[in-house]
């Protein structure tokens, strides 16, 4: 059980950082001798003549996260915009500041590798899964764990809050989805609609209904109350290991092996689109917080960003050096962190 005490409630600033702001704190960063650990700083400033810094160009890169000893599976962004949470196969969760890349803390719970997490919406809590089977949920400011329940027969590999975190929602290689209540730590409800493991999901942004892709082929969306199936499009030709549910609640994205992504219309379940987004596996997708960019990570190393009103790719990011594992957005869509088997995070700045 978690205790709802005065750490719940964690102060939230009236808006996200500016791009322009997270710009020139990484700069003065760099400026004051580089970033902790092996963290560099490779954003440049450019200023105009009267001094005034200029709004960086999309793809220019803020920093380049170095941290980890091993591929960073996943990773996610503070509600607030000021922290990014990164788990890696090396078994730790670190904990450092957006804007600069200085780590506050490392989180070293679990047994084994850290294949998922997810921050809670109200931002005081990271709720993180692995190969020691555990679900653990901490405190995001200092690291503290409240709680620790192994459930699941095999990995966990997908996380997801409900939109007003009351609920936890907890995917496996043996094929299940387990929804937690956060009142009490317990289970209130098993999805067993899976034949294999299940590698993402997503709420709908209301919070009455859950999306999960699997090894299975499928793509299926169901009530979280009961687990009525609402549509499962059709059965795709290869596992899917990828979703997103976008902002609005009208679409839900997913792709997977042989690196097409689709799109369906969530309320019927109908195709909208489907494009050819990388060569092998679309490891991770995300939607820009105004819904107007898909973003998708693959095995090329490369980001592309898709934009849903033109129904193309309109911007690469080509900074990585192996494959893409986990995109996060900023909450003000001014960058996004991307994560690798490179072992780096690199934060930089949208279109």
């Amino acid at each position: 059980m978690i205790n709802r005490s005065s750490r719940y409630a964690v102060a939230q600033p009236s808006r996200p950082p500016s791009r322009v702001w997270l710009f020139a704190r990484a700069n003065a960063a760099a400026a004051a001798g580089g970033h902790s650990g092996n963290s560099v700083a490779t954003a440049t400033a450019a200023k105009a003549a009267t001094g005034v810094l200029a709004v960086p160009t999309p793809g220019t890169t803020l920093y380049v996260y170095r941290d980890h000893r091993n591929w960073v599976r996943t990773l996610d962004w503070s509600p607030d915009g000021t922290c990014i949470a990164s788990a890696s196969m090396d078994g730790t969760v670190q904990v450092w500041e957006a804007a600069t890349g200085s780590e506050r803390f490392t989180y070293t719970g679990h047994r084994g590798q850290v294949l998922t997490l997810a921050w809670s919406p109200n931002g005081a809590y990271v709720a993180t899964g692995g190969n020691d089977r555990t679900m653990q949920i901490w405190n995001a400011a200092d690291g503290e764990r409240l709680l620790s329940r192994r459930d699941h027969a095999r990995y966990i590999l997908a996380l997801a809050w409900s939109p007003v975190g009351a609920k936890l929602a907890s995917g496996s290689e043996d094929g299940l989805v387990e929804i937690w209540s956060l009142k009490d730590g317990d289970i209130i409800f098993t999805y067993g609609g899976h034949s294999h493991k299940v590698l993402a999901l997503a709420w709908s942004p209301e919070g009455r209904s859950i999306a999960s892709v699997s090894w299975d082929g499928t793509l299926q969306v169901w009530e979280a109350s009961n687990g009525h199936q609402l549509f499962a499009p059709r059965q795709h030709d290869t596992p899917l290991g990828a979703l997103a549910w976008s902002p609005d609640g009208q679409y839900v994205a997913c792709g997977g092996f042989g690196g097409q992504v689709y799109l369906w219309n969530a309320s019927t379940g109908e195709a909208v689109a489907s494009y050819a987004a990388h060569p092998g596996w679309v490891n991770t997708l995300a939607w820009s917080p105004d819904g107007r960019f898909l973003a998708s990570g693959g095995d090329d190393g490369q980001v592309h960003l898709w934009e849903l009103a033109a129904r193309s790719i309109t911007f690469t990011y080509t900074g990585h050096s192996d494959q893409v594992n986990a995109l996060a957005w900023s909450p003000d869509g001014s960058c996004i962190a991307s994560a690798g088997d490179d072992q780096t995070v690199q934060v930089w700045f949208t279109p």
